[in-house]
């Protein structure tokens, strides 16, 4: 363990020659120090006081040592047992540190006890039993297996843009060859009535130098009817007077 409590109770750590008392069962603890392992105290009669005590190595203490010292063997109580748990966090979370086999009954209980807690287990020595997948590659296949009929909906969907694609492409052209017509027409339309105003006036000119003044066409057609219904008046009186002097003679 790296932390064990001093005579007035206060947590300490390890120094050369110390003695203190462990925090779960208050018996005497030893400091170990030196230059090959990282230093903690160990009972002096006892091998652990709790019941889940688990041979500590380096590996749990360089773990340890990763996180704050107010984080590091907090004794937890619940009802009337006791554990220290190898991590417990400010939040609650307690972490615990696994270096050997444990079984399913005992991994229940302890999360039963802690609660709101997570295992980081040293997988080095049977890392060979785990099979590494890829979460990803796992959902795809999943999704390959159980959605077969969305990728035949997505390959539907892709030629319906692509047939959509093609269309508006055509549209385009054509709408851009529409208004080029359009604009050839609307020139043509406009030098129509260009040629359609000089007319106009060149009518009105030659109208103007022919007659002396401008009558309109139908006042035309009117007046030269009526000079020929008073020529045929004139013609039928002229032949009614020959009858009646030929009469009278």
């Amino acid at each position: 363990m790296l932390l064990a409590l001093d005579n007035l109770g206060n947590r300490i750590q390890p120094f050369k020659g110390g003695l203190a008392f462990c925090q779960i069962c208050k018996k005497n603890v030893r400091a170990y120090c030196g230059e090959i392992n990282i230093d903690h105290w160990r009972h002096i009669n006892l091998n652990d006081c709790d019941i889940w005590y688990e041979n500590e190595t380096e590996w749990h203490r360089k773990w340890k040592k990763k996180f704050p010292l107010d984080w590091q063997e907090i004794i937890v109580k619940y009802e009337n047992t006791v554990h220290r748990a190898d991590i417990k966090t400010s939040s609650g979370l307690v972490v615990e540190f696994q270096n050997s086999s444990i079984s399913s009954f005992e991994v229940k209980q302890r999360e039963h006890f802690y609660g709101k807690m997570i295992w980081l287990i040293n997988a080095k020595e049977f890392k060979r039993n785990f099979t590494l997948w890829s979460k990803v590659r796992a959902l795809i296949k999943h999704i390959d297996e159980t959605h077969d009929d969305y990728y035949h909906f997505q390959d539907e969907v892709s030629a319906n843009i692509s047939s959509l694609e093609e269309t508006i492409l055509e549209t385009n052209y054509k709408i851009s060859s529409n208004k080029s017509e359009m604009k050839n027409i609307v020139i043509k339309i406009n030098e129509c009535k260009k040629l359609h105003e000089n007319l106009k006036k060149t009518t009105k000119t030659f109208i103007k130098g022919y007659f002396g003044y401008l009558t309109p066409m139908q006042n035309f057609k009117s007046a030269v009817r009526t000079g020929i219904n008073k020529c045929n008046e004139q013609i039928k009186k002229c032949s009614i007077s020959r009858a009646e002097r030929e009469k009278n003679y």
